[in-house]
């Protein structure tokens, strides 16, 4: 026999012992219940982060920044970045999504969602202005409905179609780089489309570009704008 044939030849496997039975029992009990604990660590994520959001957006709104002693809207969210150790554009995920949704959805349907469903609905209604329906809604609070069922209930509703933009075409006038400063830009584009949510590989270039434009426009309006009125004017 090849040794070739050899190494794919079954093999006979013994029985397992009783201390090989208590050993897999055990390991067994050990994977379920640590999958149940991360499951449930998401869960209560999904459902603090929306919480987060909210809490952000009172204390922008509200210029509560500026009352706990902060110089800037822009140092607070360097102190919460810095402390939560993830980008500002994840943190400002989590308030635009309380900002834009606040007028159209509850805040006990929002919790009840969690973020990422929350952050479908978001991108639909910041899309269109449109309310989504108490149906959808309903749906859209059932745990067992995926995040990606909600996407395509959403796009149905709204009537969405993919890669098919609104709006008017908005060309940008080139301009000469220096090869550092392009591989400087390059590098940042690629970081903004990997944050999450990351931007799609399967969309269309131009897309994902605006995409990228969008969240460091967003990112610097958030920082910047606004500062000091009254935001319920």
């Amino acid at each position: 026999m090849s040794s070739l044939q050899k190494k794919y030849e079954p093999q006979v496997i013994a029985p397992a012992s009783p201390e090989q039975k208590k050993d897999a029992e055990q390991t067994h009990k050990q994977i379920v219940k640590l999958i149940s604990d991360v499951k449930t660590v998401q869960e209560k994520l999904e459902h603090s982060f929306v919480t987060l959001g909210k809490l952000m957006f009172r204390v922008q709104a509200k210029v509560y920044w500026e009352t706990l002693g902060y110089k800037s809207w822009k140092e607070y969210m360097d102190f919460l970045q810095n402390m939560f150790d993830k980008g500002r554009t994840q943190l400002y995920g989590y308030l635009s999504t309380v900002k834009t949704l606040s007028d159209h959805v509850d805040d006990e349907t929002m919790d009840a969602m969690g973020i990422s469903k929350s952050k479908e609905l978001k991108r639909a209604v910041a899309a269109t202005g449109k309310s989504p329906s108490e149906e959808l809604l309903k749906q859209a609070v059932d745990p067992k409905l995926t995040v990606s069922d909600l996407r395509e209930k959403i796009h149905k509703e709204f009537n969405i179609v993919d890669h098919v933009e609104p709006g008017v075409w908005f060309d940008i006038n080139g301009f000469f780089l220096l090869e550092d400063e392009k591989e400087e830009m390059l590098n940042c584009f690629d970081i903004v489309k990997k944050l999450d949510p990351p931007i799609s590989q399967t969309l269309p270039a131009h897309v994902q570009m605006k995409e990228v434009l969008m969240r460091l426009v967003q990112n610097f309006m958030a920082d910047h704008a606004g500062l000091g009125e009254d935001p319920f004017q």
